[in-house]
């Protein structure tokens, strides 16, 4: 009887040991998105060693110090499957035109064995403060090019050189119709998330978006070159948004997928998918002002 009862503990402590010491991988780094005078999206990507793992509890702290002597903030996180282990953490109360540093840390006090890479950022001077402003400029990040042709952006270092107040990154951020997926363009929302996952790998992307503010934009590669409404199958535009989203936060939290009648295979789009379905309606929207102090506006 005592044998019975023991048996299903052994084989129940081991499985507890392994949830407790699943490790996170922090595989894209971490950054800094939508900064304000007082406020910042701060973003990371958190991926448990477990695949039966759906969320990974984490812990944002802040500090004035790249050492973390002066924590001044500490939130929680989640990193979630659905997300594809993505988090976006809103912080608010920060001092204007201040330099803050900050990491994610495994579980949900911070007390896990796993850390993020620590990132850095300068929140924006107010309307009325007419410090000098640097920033640089970028887009047509195309992974596929750079790797059929050996290369990776390296020429992004001499951005991160410039010590930039902040990072436009502005204008097909993926090349998701590059042919860099084994089975062709991306048209899922999991192929989507895949190119931005191939880009954001990058170390010198990765080392600039980790090293300032972040401001992003899209054009068309981030769904299909020169789409419009009426031509992109709606299901199709729905995951380019959704996973752009995801990667590069905007004020807006991701837009859910909604469920549309879709073309079986890339390219046969029904006429009758016309934009009365209205795939843009719901938080597609990545044009807004930017205000950088008493001289700078971005629009």
């Amino acid at each position: 009887m005592r044998t019975r009862r023991i048996l299903p503990l052994l084989l129940v402590l081991p499985l507890l040991a392994a949830l407790r010491c699943s490790r996170v991988d922090f595989d894209l780094g971490v950054g800094a998105f939508e900064i304000g005078p007082r406020t910042a999206i701060l973003w990371t990507r958190a991926v448990p060693s477990s695949d039966t793992q759906d969320k990974v509890p984490l812990q944002l702290r802040i500090a004035r110090d790249p050492g973390f002597a002066d924590v001044v903030q500490v939130a929680p996180a989640t990193a979630r499957r659905d997300r594809d282990f993505t988090t976006r953490a809103k912080v608010g109360g920060l001092e204007p035109h201040t330099e803050y540093y900050y990491r994610f840390h495994a579980g949900k006090d911070g007390g896990g064995s796993d850390v993020s890479p620590v990132g850095r950022f300068r929140t924006a001077p107010t309307a009325d403060m007419s410090d000098p402003v640097r920033f640089v400029v970028s887009g047509d990040s195309n992974v596929g090019h750079a790797r059929s042709r050996g290369l990776d952006f390296y020429v992004l270092s001499a951005a991160v050189a410039e010590d930039p107040d902040f990072f436009v990154y502005f204008g097909d951020t993926i090349y998701a119709d590059s042919g860099v997926l084994p089975g062709g363009d991306a048209f899922t929302l999991d192929e989507y998330r895949e190119v931005h996952r191939l880009t954001r790998a990058d170390p010198h992307l990765q080392t600039l978006i980790a090293s300032t503010a972040t401001f992003s934009g899209w054009d068309d590669h981030e769904v299909r070159n020169d789409y419009d409404g009426e031509t992109v199958d709606p299901a199709q535009f729905m995951a380019g948004a959704r996973a752009f989203f995801e990667y590069l936060p905007l004020q807006e939290k991701p837009p859910k997928i909604r469920k549309v009648k879709t073309a079986k295979k890339p390219g046969k789009v029904k006429k009758a998918q016309k934009p009365s379905k209205k795939p843009r309606a719901v938080n597609f929207r990545t044009d807004r002002n930017v205000r950088w102090g008493r001289h700078v506006e971005l629009f």
